[in-house]
């Protein structure tokens, strides 16, 4: 689930989410969500679940095969700043959800009561007035609101991708890894910057979806065996109108 961060867009609205009731995983732990027209080839041992409805990207609401629902119709995320939740509820949210009604940075309210809070985190890109809402949050420059007790991470870039490294359950910078991706090609995208300085330069398409994928080692760049789960990857938002399928 997305939640708004823009302080201009509504702070704490649900803007897009995924309705994952009924859904399973793979036999090696891991379920990926793809949108139609994607070119990335998932570990077969994942549930790997693609959009074969009638919208394009991941689609919305009747045209989404994978569950997506976005406001404006919207077929993949919006840009940061925003907070990715993974939760379970007895009441699904919906895209008029609010959890944080006032805008004073925290999340609150009765929606919000209901939520039994998996896992999450935020991108802030540089806006001082701006909110993120998550365990752990990276921050551009350092700015934005966070909640009290957070785990906030400074950076010299936007977020456009964020992943658990290993099978880490902290919130801390050695449990998560945040990215700036370049390249003009699904086959030539690559970390241009991270905060953990060893993924920089790392093709994505060496970060295989559905399993733990091989990171990189400091000063040799010899390859480990542990790895990255994508709570959302290397994608850009249909606001910059360039997607990564």
């Amino acid at each position: 689930m997305n939640v708004e961060g823009d302080s201009n867009g509504g702070p704490g609205d649900v803007n897009s989410f995924f309705d994952l009731s009924g859904r399973t995983f793979g036999s090696n732990g891991f379920l990926t969500l793809l949108q139609k027209g994607n070119t990335y080839s998932p570990n077969s041992s994942a549930t790997n679940l693609t959009n074969t409805g009638s919208g394009a990207g991941y689609g919305s609401g009747a045209g989404s095969s994978v569950g997506f629902n976005a406001d404006n119709s919207g077929t993949d995320f919006e840009n940061p700043a925003h907070t990715i939740f993974l939760i379970t509820t007895a009441t699904a949210p919906t895209l008029t959800t609010d959890i944080d009604g006032n805008n004073d940075g925290v999340a609150d309210g009765s929606a919000f009561g209901t939520w039994s809070i998996l896992d999450s985190v935020g991108v802030v890109d540089g806006g001082t007035s701006d909110t993120a809402y998550g365990a752990i949050n990276f921050l551009r420059n350092g700015a934005g609101l966070t909640p009290a007790g957070a785990n906030n991470i400074t950076t010299s870039f936007t977020g456009e991708y964020v992943g658990r490294i290993g099978d880490s359950f902290g919130s801390t910078a050695s449990d998560w890894v945040a990215g700036d991706i370049g390249g003009v090609n699904p086959t030539d995208f690559a970390f241009a910057n991270a905060s953990n300085s060893a993924y920089v330069g790392q093709l994505l398409s060496q970060m295989q979806l559905g399993s733990f994928n091989a990171v990189p080692e400091p000063g040799t760049m010899a390859l480990l065996g542990v790895g990255v789960l994508p709570l959302y990857g290397a994608m850009r938002s249909r606001k910059k109108a360039a997607k990564r399928g």
